[in-house]
């Protein structure tokens, strides 16, 4: 796939993924009683205004927190890599489907935050193993002074059926969560017991 300007066009599958924050502990890992300082904060959520409210809100709490930003994927990967030897004491913003992989991978701990009254309860479905922390609606949206309403794409399918497009896009990095969120929702119209990974060959012929 080719590369389109983002003063072109920025699309975002329409779809809503669920933040979360968890925690991996070195403690336990190495049997210890207790931790030195810092605590190590894998996070997809920085450098944006949410790290300095991060480094903020840990500094009045008392925590002295060391920030390492990567991708939803490389976070979860990362993680269960290092499962036999643990760095990260707690991971932030990683979306909820990742977070069920980590949660497979036996790496989370039970919890239970102050805020959790004030969540819509309907979210909740770790079991007290992580809980949201946002909802992120993924939409859609064009450069008018490039298209039109009529011209611009009205669904990702379009990039791959319209000619008109070949060639002026480009797939997000993979080791972030949204560029796999968005493939998920593309093939999740396709599946097929009987194809590849349960996905029909029409599925594969648009990715």
């Amino acid at each position: 796939m080719k590369k389109i300007s983002m003063r072109r066009c920025v699309f975002c599958a329409p779809l809503v993924a669920v933040l979360a924050v968890l925690s991996v502990s070195r403690v336990e890992a190495k049997g210890q009683s207790a931790k030195p300082a810092p605590l190590v904060l894998y996070t997809n959520a920085a450098p944006d205004s949410r790290y300095d409210f991060i480094l903020e809100k840990s500094k009045a709490a008392g925590f002295d927190i060391k920030i390492m930003n990567m991708g939803s994927g490389d976070i979860t990967n990362r993680a269960i890599a290092e499962k036999n030897n643990p760095v990260a004491d707690i991971i932030y913003g990683v979306n909820s489907v990742d977070m069920e992989k980590l949660v497979n991978a036996g790496l989370m701990h039970k919890f239970e935050p102050a805020w959790k009254n004030k969540i819509d309860q309907t979210l909740i479905v770790s079991s007290g193993l992580y809980y949201p922390i946002g909802v992120v609606p993924l939409v859609m949206v064009y450069n008018k002074n490039v298209y039109t309403s009529s011209t611009a794409p009205k669904d990702w399918t379009d990039l791959a059926a319209n000619p008109a497009y070949k060639g002026k896009y480009n797939l997000l990095s993979l080791g972030g969560g949204t560029a796999r969120m968005i493939i998920v929702s593309i093939l999740m119209r396709y599946t097929d017991p009987n194809g590849v990974y349960g996905i029909s060959a029409q599925g594969w012929d648009i990715m």
